[in-house]
């Protein structure tokens, strides 16, 4: 019940940037969404669908444009399309007040579909790949963070995967 609580409050922290701002942008990070629209999972469950889905969007731009730099080495950059996004958790209709809300539970893990392109300093290509992230275990994550670490279970398996997939490319 507690993740639950706090997985619900994770979700419901407003952002008050609605889009990505140029500070926020690092020249070796590109990203791209394909088709959001139609993404698995986005679903705001109540309030404005389209500015929550802006919401998560930005949110997660602004992670991979600080998190990447991170994990590639100086002078690469690196390209990455989201083809598909799946939250944690999954939109219930709740009876209390008529409202939907997100259930986190273990039966319903994040997935991105991601695609990336790594190139070095002169151009050259690296390395690029397509795969489907899931992170099966994110429901046993003890400490997801403060309610302004929005999109935790996201973000964390967005940094589960770009170690384990980019740093072998140092």
């Amino acid at each position: 019940m507690i993740k639950f609580i706090i997985g619900l409050a994770s979700l419901l922290v407003f952002n008050l940037q609605a889009e990505v701002k140029p500070e926020h942008l690092n020249s070796a990070v590109s990203v791209t969404w394909h088709n959001p629209d139609k993404f698995l999972d986005v679903d705001a469950g109540e309030g404005n669908q389209k500015r929550f889905q802006q919401r998560v969007l930005d949110s997660l731009e602004r992670y991979l444009h600080q998190q990447l730099p991170k994990v590639i080495a100086d002078g690469q950059t690196i390209k990455i399309t989201v083809h598909d996004l799946d939250m944690a958790g999954d939109v219930r209709p709740w009876v209390i007040n008529n409202q939907e809300i997100r259930i986190i539970k273990s039966i319903y893990p994040p997935m991105i579909d991601i695609e990336y392109s790594l190139f070095a300093q002169d151009g050259s290509l690296i390395d690029s790949a397509r795969t489907k992230v899931r992170d099966m275990g994110f429901a046993l994550m003890t400490n997801i963070g403060s309610r302004s670490n929005s999109f935790a279970y996201e973000k964390t398996m967005l940094k589960s995967w770009m170690k384990k997939q980019l740093k072998s490319q140092l």
